[in-house]
């Protein structure tokens, strides 16, 4: 297909994280969002990264990577990637960029790297694309989309979004821009497919207020309070309803903290609100106590796992407190929450969630939004994008229920290829490419190798045999045999020392007693290795 857009995206279909989508136009290429997963801690695997094999001929083209939001699953994989792709410019809001920039902190690659913030309706022009930021809600405060316009066609990029007319102390979406692109035209809308499963309209952040109010007006003790660390809106919020009732505020953690402390340089807490140091809390009665903590989803290392840890001291979990988690699930996280609800019940602890009252709004558009979307920019193609695969037909389904067809939606999977131009699209074979995995914060190519290999260790007994060639003395590890077969395997070891077979020899008479004791299900489960080193 000549003169078509060439789209590629690199993760976010088939999972919820890991988000970013290539744009190629001619010989200039522009990136939106560079995103993790969401944590997956089994078996070493800190969490994953978009696979960039496809960039890496092409650094010298990428004009730019255009971050919409602060979440680590639309931005965390830069520190990662940035230099592996030719430190290209990054953009997004002025908060957006301060989260990037303290993260890149760590990895001494601020310098290397430049880092651009864009106001909203602010335009820039990269080659054959243009690139405007247009100013939409989420969860976090410095949401934008993108309108990539091209002399092929013009595309609008929605990253994760939600329709709140009433947002906490911040401006609502800017309808009047996204009116605007719609009359320009748009070739094909990325849309956030996330909540596409979701009947109606998401809630308001202002919404949750009244039911936060009374958590901690009732509240017997200390309150302890942990959200996802950008959501700077929602700590505000819920600070204010503290310093009406006479709390007192902290926080714990250090990701929380280096957030708020950006919160602070940049005037976007309220003025009359003093945040103290967790350490202080000794000043003051439980009943004047509201504390933030870090570790709403259950991580082992944050501020709230490590209180349940505590013997003693300020930060010893106290049957009076009131813990309040105003925070989505995400799905791969719902088994830690619940331990870690459970372990603050047992506790005595009185434990909220938004499984309980809602106390949390999510930053999601239900399928009403998603429809208004739709109809304010009007595109020929629609893309779904961010979710998993049946999110992504949800949302193509929703769409044709009022018009569009079949040929209009484009469901694509990961690194796969679509050219797309005003008479239609066509998707490519493209090549598998895996996430690169991060193991012990490092970035392994064949991670996903590593991982089938340490799931097969895990999962599978092992028997392990030295015998020393010198001096024929046995040496046995079992894992995952049954006791009552372990005295038999061993006597026929050592018959085969006395034997002195083949190590090879010996392997196969140790697999035919399995067969003989075990049953037929649980022989693939045992695996035996046998060395004479």
């Amino acid at each position: 297909m000549n003169s078509s857009i060439s789209v590629t995206v690199l993760g976010g279909q088939e999972e919820v994280g890991l988000n970013s989508t290539v744009v190629e136009v001619d010989n200039d290429i522009v990136i939106i969002d560079l995103g993790n997963n969401f944590e997956d801690s089994d078996f070493g695997v800190s969490y994953y990264l978009p696979n960039i094999e496809s960039l890496l001929g092409k650094t010298d083209r990428i004009r730019g990577i255009f971050i919409t939001h602060g979440h680590y699953d639309h931005r965390a994989a830069l520190p990662f990637l940035i230099d592996k792709l030719g430190f290209p410019p990054v953009y997004g809001s002025p908060f957006t960029i301060q989260l990037i920039k303290q993260h890149l902190k760590g990895f001494k690659k601020v310098s290397q790297t430049r880092l651009i913030p864009l106001q909203p309706r602010q335009e820039i022009n990269l080659g054959k694309i243009q690139v405007k930021a247009v100013h939409l809600t989420h969860s976090i405060i410095g949401t934008y989309g993108y309108f990539l316009k091209t002399i092929r066609g013009n595309l609008f990029h929605s990253g994760d979004f939600k329709f709140d007319d009433t947002p906490f102390r911040e401006k609502a979406t800017d309808y009047q821009s996204l009116r605007e692109i719609g009359r320009q035209g748009v070739l094909v809308a990325f849309i956030d497919s996330t909540r596409a499963t979701s009947e109606g309209h998401s809630q308001s952040e202002t919404e949750i207020t009244q039911n936060l109010e009374k958590l901690i007006r009732e509240a017997p003790g200390r309150i302890i309070v942990s959200t996802f660390a950008q959501m700077l809106s929602r700590i505000n919020q819920i600070a204010l309803i503290g310093k009406k009732y006479q709390r007192q505020i902290f926080i714990k953690g250090r990701t929380l903290e280096k957030t708020t402390q950006i919160g602070k340089q940049m005037g976007l807490f309220d003025k009359s609100l003093k945040i103290r140091d967790a350490k202080q809390m000794e000043q003051f009665p439980d009943r004047e106590i509201l504390l933030f903590a870090t570790g709403s989803q259950g991580e082992e290392k944050a501020a709230l796992a490590r209180m349940l840890e505590a013997k003693k001291g300020l930060f010893k979990v106290k049957p009076t407190d009131t813990i309040i988690l105003s925070s989505s699930t995400i799905p791969s996280n719902i088994v830690t929450i619940q331990k870690l609800v459970d372990r603050f019940a047992d506790r005595g602890c009185r434990v909220f969630t938004d499984d309980i009252i809602d106390i949390h709004a999510g930053g999601h558009g239900h399928q009403d939004e998603i429809k208004k979307m739709i109809q304010l920019l009007k595109p020929k193609f629609i893309f779904p994008v961010q979710g998993y695969i049946s999110f992504r037909h949800q949302l193509g389904f929703l769409a044709r229920s009022f018009g569009y067809r079949k040929n209009e939606i484009i469901l694509a999977k990961n690194n796969q290829p679509v050219l797309i131009n005003r008479q239609g699209f066509k998707k490519t074979s493209g090549k598998t490419r895996p996430p690169t995995a991060v193991i012990e914060n490092y970035p392994i190519k064949n991670g996903a190798e590593i991982v089938f290999q340490r799931k097969k260790a895990a999962l599978r007994g092992l028997l392990t045999v030295f015998i020393n060639p010198q001096t024929r003395q046995l040496k046995t590890s079992f894992w995952g045999v049954p006791e009552f077969i372990k005295k038999e395997i061993k006597i026929a070891l050592q018959q085969e020392i006395i034997a002195k077979r083949d190590p090879q020899v010996t392997k196969r008479k140790i697999e035919d007693l399995l067969w003989e004791y075990l049953d037929e299900e649980l022989i693939p489960a045992i695996k035996v290795e046998i060395s004479s080193n």
